[in-house]
């Protein structure tokens, strides 16, 4: 266990020291290394004078049993201190204060190397729960005690951590703080510039945004993460050129993806580029024939073109060319009716393309959905 490896090194270390010890202090190792912690702790309060008050030996000793309070499982034990382990760090920190000819200094790098330790789990336990002041205070705990300069140890994943209870808390400033100590460390690649990117977006700082996502890009050009988040920035913004800018660029690393090809699909419809539009749609299902929104669209382009050369045809060969644009669409348009049986904008379509191409059985029966659905 543990504790009884702590207890071991520090009784090993310092107990000759009190052989003639009167402060009190001489039994505290040997009352809780028998489970008498509740004494211990009597003890170790009796010793709290203004003589012990800069004495390495009696913080050292503190914490220890404040240590062995938090490890306790025993009710009557754990009742002693309503922080214990918060306690015991505060000892250590003292005894390592007072400890000026370093006697002690290996004891106390010990004993905090168990505390960041536990004091991480707790961190993590808290996060879980939801108590986003209490992990970070844990978690802030743990990065002091690594950086004191007996012990230099530098754990990337408590930055990280912090820099995720932090933007919890809406700490905005602590949150990019963290997160950019995180890109100094190297840790999470194109991911932690997404977070801290994220964050400046939450702060409504989008040039810092954009710039941030921009910077991880250059250091991780293949981040198809970083490529998406700015394509999705861009969809929503409607900037249709930055979203075709980046749409190429992550077809270029996934050509599988059909979505991408619908995204392209679209931004070149939005700029009235139907012939390209239709040949990205057209990927998009040849990729996934599940892909509805492909379907759909490419369907109302095929369905529009038919309307419109309906409206102008004055021969027989122009009112041919519009029925072969319904019949175009019928094909996609009933994909999509597959999928979603229910939709009206589906509905309308069919039995308009069947009232034109004459199917009129199939009319019949999508105008009585339609009632049905009214």
């Amino acid at each position: 266990m543990i504790k009884k490896i702590l207890f071991l090194i520090i009784t090993i270390s310092v107990v000759h020291i009190f052989a003639q010890d009167t402060t009190g202090l001489n039994n505290i190792i040997r009352l809780i290394d028998k489970g008498n912690v509740i004494q211990a702790k009597k003890n170790i309060e009796k010793a709290n004078t203004a003589k012990n008050s800069e004495n390495a030996t009696y913080w050292l000793y503190r914490g220890v049993v404040f240590h062995e309070i938090y490890e306790s499982h025993d009710e009557n034990v754990k009742v002693l201190s309503s922080n214990p382990l918060q306690e015991a760090y505060i000892s250590y920190l003292n005894a390592r204060k007072y400890d000026l000819n370093k006697k002690y200094i290996s004891n106390i790098v010990t004993a905090l190397g168990y505390v960041t330790n536990e004091f991480t789990q707790e961190g993590v336990e808290h996060f879980n729960n939801g108590d986003y002041k209490t992990a970070l205070n844990y978690f802030e705990s743990s990065i002091a005690i690594n950086s004191l300069p007996e012990i230099m140890y530098t754990d990337t994943i408590l930055f990280y951590n912090s820099a995720l209870a932090s933007e919890k808390m809406k700490d905005y400033d602590k949150a990019i703080m963290y997160y950019k100590k995180c890109i100094e460390l190297k840790f999470g690649e194109g991911k932690i510039y997404i977070d801290l990117a994220n964050v400046y977006k939450e702060k409504e700082n989008i040039d810092t945004y954009l710039y941030t996502l921009k910077e991880g890009l250059a250091f991780f050009p293949d981040d198809a993460d970083i490529i998406n988040e700015l394509i999705n920035h861009y969809i929503l913004v409607s900037d249709v050129d930055n979203t075709i800018i980046y749409t190429k660029r992550a077809i270029k690393k996934d050509t599988t993806n059909s979505n991408l090809y619908f995204i392209l699909g679209s931004m070149y419809e939005s700029k009235s580029n139907l012939e390209y539009a239709k040949t990205q749609y057209i990927k998009a299902i040849d990729i996934d024939s599940a892909n509805t929104d492909a379907a759909f669209n490419l369907g109302v382009i095929y369905y529009n073109s038919g309307v419109d050369k309906i409206k102008h045809a004055t021969t027989k060969a122009q009112k041919k060319q519009a029925e072969y644009e319904y019949t175009r669409a019928l094909i996609y348009i009933e994909k999509v009716y597959i999928k979603e049986p229910d939709s009206r904008d589906v509905l309308y379509m069919l039995k308009n393309i069947y009232r034109m191409t004459g199917d009129e059985v199939k009319k019949v029966e999508i105008e009585k959905k339609l009632s049905e659905l009214k």
